[in-house]
């Protein structure tokens, strides 16, 4: 019965296999999606120090 109804509708015999990859590709989307924030969180810092630095070295000349 199993083997006629995969003949009859293949679609639905591939379904599990598509869901899984469609579970698959959006673990994957989601971990760039993660890895892009950390990398826009790390710049963020980075500018934030940088715009101290200058503040300092702004404040030293204006003496």
């Amino acid at each position: 019965m199993s083997r006629r109804f995969d003949i009859v509708f293949p679609s639905k015999a591939n379904l599990p296999r598509e869901v899984g990859r469609n579970l698959t590709n959006i673990r994957d989307i989601a971990m760039q999606g993660s890895a892009g924030a950390n990398q826009t969180n790390a710049a963020s810092q980075a500018l934030s120090q940088l715009a101290i630095d200058l503040n300092g070295l702004v404040a030293r000349l204006s003496v």
